[in-house]
């Protein structure tokens, strides 16, 4: 499920470069998009 998300990072990095974004509006794009990824990660309990 993780290695789906590595895909991110790139697009992130490209954010960065392109977009003309604040540093802390990435890292904190970058923080949820991590926070999602681990709650998909985590299998739910029935």
């Amino acid at each position: 499920m993780i290695a789906k998300f590595k895909g991110f990072n790139k697009i992130l990095n490209c954010m960065d470069s392109v977009i003309n974004t604040r540093k802390e509006d990435i890292d904190w794009y970058k923080f949820k998009v991590e926070q999602i990824a681990n709650r998909l990660a985590t299998p739910k309990p029935n």
